[in-house]
């Protein structure tokens, strides 16, 4: 069995990839890892690890082309390498086009179990901020994607 989850796991960053053009390569794995858990701490700054943020931080990782770890304590142990400071400077290193990418996945982790708190908004302001990104930016870029959303809705 897996061997067989590992061949669809394969078959899925492909397909990712393929549908995607390689744009996970514009990341560095440091930034990936930084995204990462970025979202990780997002979905977990309530207490609760909902089982649908559960599903967007994989879905996440298999976009950014980052390998997951085979158990949580094995993610948890690599996460923990990071200390605020790497991870904020990390952080900052993103582009604007990768920036932008990033407010979006870090409202959709917010939004991801229909529930969003204000200390998960807590959180993603604290990343913003220390990437230089203002809340004016994040109301744009959430603008801009609503609007296509609703162009290729037709």
């Amino acid at each position: 069995m897996l061997l067989f989850n590992s061949f669809l796991n394969h078959e899925k960053e492909k397909t990712v990839r393929e549908h995607f053009g390689g744009f996970q390569d514009n990341f560095s794995d440091q930034q990936k890892k930084a995204i990462m858990l970025s979202l990780f701490l997002i979905a977990n700054s309530d207490g609760e690890y909902h089982y649908k943020e559960h599903q967007f931080f994989t879905q996440a990782a298999t976009i950014l082309g980052y390998r997951l770890k085979s158990s949580d304590d094995a993610q948890l142990e690599e996460f923990m390498s990071f200390d605020r400071e790497t991870l904020m400077k990390t952080l900052s290193t993103l582009d604007e086009g990768q920036k932008d990418w990033y407010i979006l996945t870090v409202f959709g982790m917010i939004h991801a179990d229909k529930v969003p708190l204000e200390i998960e908004f807590q959180y993603a302001s604290s990343f913003f901020d220390s990437m230089g990104i203002t809340e004016e930016r994040c109301e744009n870029v959430i603008k801009k994607a609503a609007a296509l959303q609703k162009f290729f809705k037709l």
